[in-house]
């Protein structure tokens, strides 16, 4: 990449949509309610330092960052219901999918057996959303 550049809108009922330019590939986030978009590589501070969007309060821990081939995610208060979870490549492939339970305010992804690469991981429940990217390593 040479140069990039961006900008970002605040629109009624607090829609914020943040775009770039001059990048060499795509990504991308939606969300809703009070719509959250993301486009790019390419985002604030602010939004690289949540690296999420959460509902609810519930604050999400997710570890090891960088995984080997398994992931656990601790909820700062109980989850109901099923989760489905959906692990997308950098080119927004689906490369894993899963409705899981949490356990005592946890979930743990094991036996994640893919390439070395960065995903994009969202935990979506009736009352609940969360997404991060994740980094599988060796």
């Amino acid at each position: 990449m040479i140069a990039a550049q961006g900008g970002s809108n605040l629109f009624h009922k607090g829609v914020i949509i943040h775009q770039s330019i001059g990048q060499q590939s795509v990504f991308g986030n939606y969300s809703t309610p009070k719509a959250f978009l993301g486009q790019g590589f390419i985002q604030s501070l602010v939004m690289n330092s949540k690296k999420s969007f959460e509902t609810n309060n519930v604050l999400t821990k997710v570890y090891p960052n960088p995984f080997v081939d398994q992931i656990q995610f601790e909820f700062s208060q109980p989850v109901s219901g099923f989760i489905s979870v959906s692990i997308f490549d950098m080119l927004g492939r689906l490369v894993y999918s899963v409705k899981k339970e949490t356990s005592n305010n946890q979930l743990l992804l094991e036996n994640l057996g893919f390439a070395q690469n960065q995903y994009i991981i969202t935990l979506v429940s009736q009352n609940y959303k969360y997404s991060t990217q994740i980094i599988k390593t060796k």
